[in-house]
């Protein structure tokens, strides 16, 4: 399992049965909601298959982008971090909120500009100073990569009091790097990548938000983007697999596709055994594009089980 950061989210659990849903001929791959990259980085494509992993979030972007580009920077600043702590979370957390620049005497140096030097001369001082301050791109990603690894869960908000080495990450860091190498990356809306890509060799995975569960994630996902997914989705001429939580609502906004039921431990209840349900969405029947699926439509490895829970009047996918 190639993974770079913990997240909230991941797909993980779902892998084996994404893997087993795909199509057997397409030519390019969009990770519409890349997160941490899961998907993109375990998944095993068709040969000479394009590969693109996009996410909105310019911190999961950035770091993405430095670790494929800029490996050997990222692993020295990461190196020069100081050891885990309370302090260094709190830090690095104002460093990516902008409450302060990574430069402590910023303020100061802007109030000596407005002393020593007459208006124009001190405005054009300040301009460099702030401009000097703006924190480069690695050296975001690596406080980003440090913020999440420091965290409870991976979840970027609370300081987890376990201890983190972050070199034993190192080798994960350049692993990731060599598997990027040929994935093509994009920090775009979700509409705006869907419809750059619209073509009939090309498959879509989207894993938006949950309904109703956009709080786990620390995003603004409103029922109006749920809808807007689906209706850029429904128009796609390619392939498309969405995963979602289990609901009605779910269930009544893509009653033109195909609906996969399967269920997981809940890690977030603390009742033993209990389950989380999910559901893999198709515009497409697996049944005749997967080819690893039986004419009934069910599936399953080891103790886990996928089944087939909806089938639509007209496909939206036929050839």
């Amino acid at each position: 399992m190639r993974k770079l950061i913990p997240w909230v989210g991941s797909k993980t659990p779902l892998l084996w049965a994404i893997q087993s849903l795909l199509p057997v001929h397409f030519r390019k791959f969009v990770d519409v909601f890349g997160g941490s990259g899961t998907v993109t980085l375990n998944l095993q494509l068709p040969k000479n298959c394009l590969q693109i992993y996009n996410d909105l979030d310019h911190d999961l972007y950035n770091l993405l982008y430095c670790t494929k580009n800029k490996t050997l920077a990222l692993t020295r600043e990461l190196g020069f971090l100081p050891d885990n702590s309370r302090d260094t979370f709190d830090e690095v957390c104002r460093f990516l909120k902008m409450e302060e620049y990574g430069d402590r005497d910023l303020e100061e140096e802007l109030a000596l500009a407005k002393v020593l030097f007459d208006k124009p001369q001190a405005e054009e001082i300040s301009r460099l100073l702030l401009q000097r301050s703006v924190p480069p791109d690695v050296r975001r990603a690596a406080a980003y990569y440090k913020m999440i690894r420091y965290s409870f869960n991976g979840q970027g908000n609370n300081y987890a009091v376990a201890s983190c080495d972050i070199r034993q990450f190192f080798h994960q860091i350049w692993e990731v790097s060599r598997r990027l190498k040929d994935v093509v990356l994009e920090n775009r809306d979700f509409e705006s990548i869907i419809k750059k890509n619209n073509e009939p060799q090309t498959v879509l995975y989207c894993d938006p938000p949950y309904y109703k569960a956009e709080r786990c994630y620390d995003v603004e996902f409103p029922r109006s983007d749920h809808q807007r997914l689906h209706d850029v989705l429904i128009v796609h001429e390619g392939f498309f697999m969405v995963s979602y939580n289990y609901c009605d609502f779910i269930k009544e906004l893509y009653k033109e596709c195909f609906i996969y039921y399967l269920e997981r431990p809940n890690s977030q209840s603390r009742k033993k055994g209990s389950v989380y349900e999910e559901c893999i969405i198709t515009n497409y029947d697996p049944r005749v594009f997967a080819r690893q699926i039986t004419m009934y439509g069910d599936f399953g490895r080891d103790d886990r089980a996928c089944k087939l829970v909806h089938i639509p009047d007209h496909p939206l996918k036929v050839e």
